[in-house]
Parts: C-alpha cells; sequence; structure tokens
C-alpha cells in the first residue's frame, strides 16, 4: 500500500480520521516528512529521481546481475520512490531514495540512499539498508541523525548514524529479542 500525503476527504465521517491517522503513520503530516518506511513505501510527495542521482545509485551498489536487469529493463525507475527533507536546516533540499520493488527490495528490507544537495550537485551520504529510516527533527552538529530499523528473525534493530567528516556514520546499533 502506498501512502501519499493529500487533503482529507471531503466528508467528516471515519475516512477523515482514517487518512489523518495513515498520514501521520507514514511521518507526513507537519512541514516536511521524517520517516521513510519500506512496507508502506512511505514517500509522501513523490519527487522525480534526478538523473545524476540514479546513476550514483546503480554506479555505487548495483551488482553485475542488476546492471544487466538495469539494461534488459524498460522503465527501471519503478523500482525506487524519492522524497526529499533538509538534513542539515540549509534551506536546500536533499534526497531520500527508498528502492520499493525487484530487483532492488527484498521482501523484509530494502536498500535506503540519503543524497546532500551541494554546490557541485547531490552526493551520496548515506546508503544503507533497512526497513525503515528516521529523521531527528532536530540537528545534530549541524545535520539530522538518523535511525534505521529493521527486524531479522526474532530480532529488532535499531542504528543510529551521524554524520561525521562528510558522511553518515554508524554511531550505535542495540538490537533486541521479539518476545
Amino acid at each position: 500500500m502506498t501512502i501519499t500525503c493529500q487533503r482529507p476527504p471531503e466528508n467528516n465521517g471515519s475516512d477523515t480520521a482514517r487518512h489523518i491517522d495513515d498520514n501521520i503513520a507514514a511521518g507526513c503530516i507537519g512541514s516536511e516528512q521524517l520517516k521513510f518506511d519500506m512496507e508502506d513505501h512511505a514517500v509522501c510527495e513523490k519527487k522525480q529521481l534526478l538523473p545524476i542521482i540514479w546513476k550514483q545509485i546503480v554506479e555505487s551498489d548495483a551488482s553485475r546481475v542488476l546492471k544487466r536487469q538495469l539494461s534488459e529493463s524498460k522503465n527501471p525507475g519503478e523500482w525506487v520512490e524519492a522524497g526529499q527533507i533538509d538534513i542539515n536546516l540549509d534551506g536546500n533540499l536533499d534526497y531520500v531514495v527508498v528502492a520499493v520493488a525487484p530487483p532492488l527490495a527484498g521482501p523484509s528490507v530494502t536498500p535506503f540512499w540519503v543524497f546532500l544537495a551541494g554546490p557541485s550537485g547531490y552526493e551520496c551520504v548515506l546508503s544503507t539498508t533497512a526497513l525503515s529510516l528516521e529523521f531527528s527533527s532536530r540537528p545534530s552538529n549541524g545535520f539530522r541523525n538518523i535511525k534505521a530499523s529493521w527486524v531479522s528473525g526474532n530480532e529488532y534493530t535499531n542504528s543510529t548514524f551521524h554524520f561525521e567528516k562528510g558522511k553518515y556514520r554508524l554511531k550505535n546499533s542495540e538490537t533486541r529479542k521479539i518476545e
């Protein structure tokens, strides 16, 4: 199910409440989206993926098999969704790209890429695999922290990334048993 942020239905019944609840769950209420989730492909406002960003994804993360599939595919852009967020509050919108379909997306985790807008274009500052990415509402050292979460077997993992030396780097990771 894809959740998009839009005006609630015209009637004031339960559809409106459900629509608002879905948008809150997707992180879509407020001035910008802070949570990107694989299960709902929750990109509130889908943005056109810039060719330069797609090229960086393919060159940095794609295997030979994926590159072959790319050359055979008529529309590989359907494999990802892109949203925007200002990760360092500089007024420039940065990109979060979420893989949403095979061959990129898996059954329980998917690749995420975060691209920072800079004077010479966009630079990939985080590439990770998770179920969801959540950005802090306030920056730390000028950049929002990122929490990546996923489930594997009977364990739930949260990893926190901080921006250091031009990239997001793993700060800590905690795994707990699901009971």
